[in-house]
């Protein structure tokens, strides 16, 4: 009697501490599982981010360039009209309507690799001519933010806008713009290019794929 209660008091305490050492392995596992887990899930973050971060510079980096192509085609053809000594609004008109200026913005489009359209605006926000066609189709630009700005403001700085659906074709586009003065800072008008950031779509598929 004696030998088999020991024999089955064995038997319980081995049994409990299986049972202790199984839950002990169990919940060593989850502890692993879980940190396991933590640490994929971290290091898949932290890869998503640096990858992010490269892309807004690439992208950065690519819009810049851009504009300053841009802003670059914008001054040439601000001296042309420096060059003229435009002083008065009938005297830019002058200049603005003609087919030698058609065929200046046209030029100035076409040796740009960037630039999408030029345009001479008047001061009461009717394109003047532009480089698509001649002569100018009637259109009125009054209610874009650029000659709203520019139009109230003696600023000679560029002014950059925010991307709006162009009136000759229908397609988005940045614009530059700068202020034609006249005498006494009269406002004359405006020289603007527009220009289609291509790339954007490509991007914004990468950083929505991640």
């Amino acid at each position: 009697m004696t030998i088999s209660y020991e024999l089955s008091s064995n038997i319980r305490r081995n049994s409990r501490i299986i049972l202790v050492t199984a839950f002990i392995l169990a919940i060593i596992f989850c502890v692993n599982a879980s940190l396991s887990a933590y640490l994929l899930r971290q290091n898949s973050i932290d890869n998503h981010s640096e990858e992010l971060s490269n892309l807004t510079v690439i992208l950065a980096e690519h819009t810049a360039q851009t504009i300053f192509l841009a802003n670059t085609a914008l001054n040439s053809i601000m001296d042309t009209i420096q060059l003229e000594r435009i002083s008065t609004e009938k005297a830019f008109r002058e200049f603005a309507t003609s087919k030698k200026r058609f065929e200046l913005l046209k030029d100035r489009t076409q040796s740009n690799s960037v630039l999408d359209v030029s345009t001479f605006v008047a001061d009461d926000g009717k394109v003047l001519n532009f480089s698509r066609s001649f002569p100018a189709p009637d259109i009125n630009l009054a209610d874009r933010d650029y000659f709203k700005y520019l139009s109230a403001n003696n600023d000679q700085f560029t002014y950059c806008s925010l991307p709006v659906r162009n009136k000759g074709n229908g397609k988005w586009v940045f614009y530059l713009a700068k202020r034609v003065n006249g005498l006494n800072n009269q406002f004359l008008g405006l020289v603007l290019v527009g220009f289609q950031q291509r790339s954007f779509p490509l991007y914004m598929s990468v950083l929505v794929k991640i």
